[in-house]
């Protein structure tokens, strides 16, 4: 599924119930962001230099930490957005794709995403991005209760199937 949200007016402000602190990642956490990634076929890019030339091309990966343990990962994309296998989402002046968004079970259904989300939109409206995209799974209809408080809308959808032994 894609979704879409203008980014003209401020995303609504959501309740931090857990004390979250929100920084961005650098190099140096990379082993922690693909430990969360890598037994998801969804989320995992193959190997730990994908992540490392998103940050050196100037994406943002948000770290959330409750009890200084990681409660969520989420990037903000610029450049270039890894949509489907192969087909990257090539993003214009004012525009962002966030993606790859966990939340390890521990921190699951208590807002974590959404106020992570905002966080990110916010920071990217401040920077000048006028609309953002993400891309949410059909099977994780869960996971899009973040979104939709947040006010994102669906655009669109596609389904893709991969052959077996790909990544």
């Amino acid at each position: 599924m894609l979704f879409e949200l203008s980014l003209e007016r401020a995303p609504p402000a959501v309740t931090d119930r857990l004390g979250v602190s929100i920084r961005l990642a650098t190099e140096d956490d990379l082993d922690e962001v693909c430990r969360l990634y890598v037994g998801d076929s969804w989320l995992w890019m193959g190997d730990r230099d994908h992540y490392r030339d998103r940050l050196r091309r100037g994406e943002l990966c948000y770290l959330a930490f409750v009890g200084g343990k990681v409660a969520h990962v989420n990037w903000t994309c610029f450049h270039r957005g890894d949509a489907l296998p192969g087909h990257p989402l090539h993003l214009r002046q004012g525009e962002v794709y966030t993606t790859d968004a966990v939340t390890p079970p521990a921190f699951r259904g208590k807002g974590v995403h959404a106020l992570v989300l905002g966080r990110m939109l916010s920071d990217a409206r401040e920077a000048g991005a006028r609309y953002a995209y993400t891309l949410g799974q059909l099977d994780r209809p869960d996971a899009h209760r973040g979104l939709l408080s947040l006010g994102w809308k669906e655009c669109g959808r596609l389904v893709y199937f991969e052959r077996r032994g790909r990544a």
